[in-house]
């Protein structure tokens, strides 16, 4: 079932490349998930942890540990 789920960054790794590794800003996601996902924020703009909570309909269990990370 390769390929059914992906790794998201909830904040994209080319505006805070600090975070591309970091384990509390990445979500997996179903494949049809993730592209529902970038329909409505496309992949070349900046994504953030309010888009995917809102997309979501739900906070984020890791939402401190990302904030206390971008101070």
């Amino acid at each position: 079932y390769k390929g059914w789920l992906e790794v998201h960054h909830i904040f994209d790794f080319s505006t805070y490349p600090k975070l591309k590794f970091e384990e509390s800003n990445l979500i997996v996601l179903c494949k049809t998930c993730h592209d529902a996902f970038h329909k409505v924020y496309p992949k070349n703009k900046t994504n953030t942890l309010e888009n995917l909570e809102f997309w979501m309909d739900k906070q984020y269990k890791y939402r401190q540990v990302l904030q206390e990370l971008l101070l």
